[in-house]
């Protein structure tokens, strides 16, 4: 295989009551790009019913497929029809294992110092001494060992 799969999420926010026309319209485009050789799949995404933020998900053999429906008049016909009801976002093309491998566009700063001092105390600590307090006392009983050897007491 000459390119890896391509996979282009296109964002969109929906009129608040126009969900279900949204949905109906993107199910349209998703079968339209289905008829493009090359199409490995599709579907559509949205947030919740409380949020308006939507996407369309495509996913081509390679980057050739992906342009053509970009270019396509299809594409341009069904991307025209959306002007009453939603807005679009962004578009974001990703290849291959890209999101799986690439993280964080970027890291996220570290905590600051009197947290984690707070976390390893609360985690470090309780533990410590409930082992202190259960667990000694069996330990000074367990000393006193029978048998052929001898334990030597601290």
């Amino acid at each position: 295989m000459d390119s890896e799969p391509v996979t282009v999420t296109a964002a969109y926010r929906v009129n608040p009551g126009r969900e279900s026309e949204f949905h109906a319209w993107a199910i349209e485009v998703l079968n339209a790009a289905a008829s493009l050789p090359g199409y490995l799949g599709g579907g559509v995404m949205g947030s919740g019913s409380t949020s308006s933020e939507w996407h369309v998900l495509h996913r081509f053999e390679a980057e050739g497929p992906a342009r053509a429906w970009d270019s396509s008049l299809e594409h341009a016909r069904l991307a025209s029809r959306t002007g009453s009801f939603v807005q679009e976002r962004g578009t974001q093309r990703t290849s291959g294992l890209e999101n799986w491998f690439k993280g964080p566009v970027r890291p996220l700063p570290p905590p600051p110092k009197w947290k984690l001092w707070l976390v390893n105390l609360s985690a470090v600590f309780p533990p410590v001494l409930i082992f202190n307090v259960l667990g000694i006392p069996f330990i000074k009983d367990a000393n006193s060992c029978c048998g052929p050897w001898r334990c030597v007491s601290v």
